[in-house]
This record gives C-alpha cells, structure tokens and sequence, in this order.
C-alpha cells in the first residue's frame, strides 16, 4: 500500500518539474495555482493530437467524477472542519465546482477540467506531504488509487506534448536549478 502514496508523490514531482518555473512573486498558494492554469492552458494549445482530451474524457472520466465530487478532495471542507468561518458554504461551493465539472465535460473544456481535477489533486498531494494522510489507510485508498491512475497516464502524455512541441519558440520557463558547467 505504501507504493501508491510513493506513487503519487513521485508522480506530482514529475508535474511540477514539467509546471515548475520562475514566477513573479506572490503567495505560495496562488503562485501554484497561477503556474498549474497557465501551464494547463499551454499544454492544451500545443495538444494537437488530443492526447489529453483522451485521458480526461475517456478512460478516466468516470473516476475522475468521483474525485471532483469527493468533499475530502476539496479544500474548502478543510478550511471549514478548522474552523475557518469564511468556508461556511463548502458545500455550495462544492456543488458549484461539481456542476462546473460537468458542464465543461459536455463542451470537452478540457483545460478547465484538469484546472478542476488538479486542484483536487493538490489536496491529496498536501494531505500525503503535510501529514494529513495515513499511509496504507483503508479511508483513502479509492481516492489515492484513482489519483496514481489518473496521474500515470496524464503525465506521460503532457510530457509527450511538450516534446512534440519542443522549439526555440515555445517558452517553458526558466528552470529553477539550470545544469551548471565548472
């Protein structure tokens, strides 16, 4: 059971070495979230094969449903179990975002969907790094399964892309530790 949460974690290292780049400075949460929608984005316009839309809206789509509409995937629940008054409406919120889901489903916005599904998997990437996960629990194992699935085939794929696309006119950003000569 332990190689799934190993699993996911080296799968989000792969993400964010494929997202990751400088960015102007701003709180850690929103820089994340800037760097995820942009990259996102990028991924989609260059995707000219549809590769993505296969894995979002083929063999995992319905899984990927069960992770959009789990309230212990969505970071607003946890803000309202501790305590913050402000996410009072999580439930709303979560039905709005599952709605959300869904109508871009229908219109194949592909790009939206994994902004959706990423934000979802950040949750379970920060419950497994920050300690808010038992590792092997019978209590997350759906989730933690879907996530490696999902991630396994994702990945791979946008990586595909950028190297379908790699040209001196594609700017993926700055590297954060470039490889140094001495």
């Amino acid at each position: 059971m332990l190689q799934q949460e190993e699993d996911v974690n080296c799968l989000w290292i792969a993400f964010n070495a494929a997202y990751g780049k400088s960015l102007p400075p701003m709180d850690h949460a929103n820089s994340e979230k800037y760097a995820f929608k942009n990259f996102i984005e990028k991924i989609i316009s260059l995707d000219s094969i549809n590769l993505l839309a296969s894995v979002v809206c083929g063999k995992y789509a319905m899984r990927i449903s069960f992770l959009v509409e789990n309230k212990f995937t969505f970071q607003k629940f946890w803000d309202y179990s501790k305590g913050d008054k402000n996410a009072a409406d999580w439930d709303r919120s979560l039905a709005a975002s599952v709605k959300k889901y869904n109508d871009c489903r229908i219109k194949m916005d592909v790009s939206t969907i994994l902004s959706i599904v990423f934000d979802r998997l950040y949750v379970i990437r920060n419950q497994l790094m920050h300690g808010g996960s038992s590792c092997g629990s019978r209590l997350n194992r759906e989730t933690i399964e879907d996530a490696v699935g999902f991630m396994s085939d994702l990945i791979p794929s946008m990586l595909l892309v950028m190297m379908m696309n790699y040209k001196k006119d594609h700017d993926w950003g700055e590297l954060f530790y470039m490889p140094i000569k001495e």
